[in-house]
């Protein structure tokens, strides 16, 4: 084991709550590349707000809960991170590869003035939701309903009222908007902008929605009568890393089945689509143009196995169906 200590590390934000696993079968796990121990984990999990260790396996979380469970993922080649006990004389963060989660120590923290009761800059953005007890969960991706289990409908850093704003002054100069629009009210929001817009007179800008994955029906139909150009990354709407369980526990069956990632209907209906590989928040081999065709045709990816072993048997994948009429 190669280990770094677990004294004092205590913050790990951690976007991915389809990784919290329970780790209750009494077969010992197969060991880890790296164990984080010592940290406060804000999971996004109703059921499990925080955490005080995580597991990494090649480039996937194991395991996010208690200290003693992470440890029986340490074997001989193990690496037991503490960023404290890195870096401890001054502040540090570190980023991830999809630049999304970081990982702060004590002196990061002190300088920023971050504690448990520091206020939420812009509440819910930065996957802060508090609960009753006042731990901070989270749901991000602004909703037109509330997620699954819970009474929230997310956050966007950007409300309606400025969205507009900054479609409108941009346009009047001429400027194209690509508006990130994870959830389906900020998809509700761009079309509302890119309208306002075009009542102006401003027809020849080419503005879109970029990721277009979870889009009520009605804004499917606005989109496509409006011909707005929509940009997707199809890695997102299929298995890899669970994205599809993911989509059915955050959101459920009938908005899965209704709402997510339509790029084929905006396809088939002849509107301008356009593939990203959205790097660096995929992996590098998926960077190539024919990986992203076949992944938006297909759905399952390609290089990741296309059937996660904890659906039930029969059940079919929400991510499975194919592209095209």
């Amino acid at each position: 084991m190669r280990s770094r200590s677990r004294i004092g590390a205590r913050v790990l934000v951690a976007a991915a709550a389809a990784f919290v696993l329970s780790c209750a079968n009494s077969a010992p796990p197969r060991p880890a590349d790296t164990v984080f121990t010592n940290a406060r984990v804000y999971t996004v999990s109703s059921s499990q707000p925080r955490a005080e260790a995580v597991v990494v396996r090649g480039n996937r979380i194991a395991y996010v809960g208690d200290i003693d469970t992470a440890l029986a993922f340490v074997g001989g080649g193990t690496e037991v991170i503490d960023l404290d006990a890195i870096v401890s004389d001054r502040p540090a963060i570190l980023l991830d590869f999809t630049i999304h989660d970081a990982w702060l120590n004590t002196r990061a923290l002190e300088a920023g003035g971050i504690t448990q009761d520091a206020p939420d800059p812009v509440p819910g953005v930065t996957y802060w939701v508090r609960d009753e007890e006042g731990n901070r969960t989270s749901r991000t991706s602004l909703q037109l309903e509330p997620y699954e289990g819970v009474d929230t409908v997310g956050a966007a850093s950007v409300d309606a009222a400025l969205m507009k704003e900054i479609v409108l002054a941009a346009n009047a100069e001429g400027l194209d908007v690509i508006t990130h629009v994870d959830g389906s009210q900020t998809v509700r929001h761009m079309i509302d902008a890119i309208e306002a817009s075009r009542e102006a007179g401003r027809y020849g800008e080419r503005n879109a929605l970029h990721h277009f994955f979870w889009v009520h029906p009605d804004d499917l139909a606005r989109t496509l009568a409006m011909k707005i150009l929509v940009n997707t990354t199809p890695v997102f709407c299929s298995d890899f890393t669970e994205q599809d369980e993911l989509a059915l526990d955050l959101l459920g069956r009938e908005r899965v089945e209704s709402q997510y990632c339509p790029f084929e209907e905006v396809v088939a209906a002849g509107n301008g689509v356009s593939l990203s590989a959205d790097i660096p928040s995929s992996l590098p081999e998926m960077i190539g143009p024919l990986f992203s065709v076949q992944g938006a045709l297909t759905r399952p990816i390609p290089t990741i196995r296309t059937r996660s072993p904890s659906r039930r048997d029969g059940e079919k994948s929400p991510s499975s169906r194919p592209c095209g009429p």
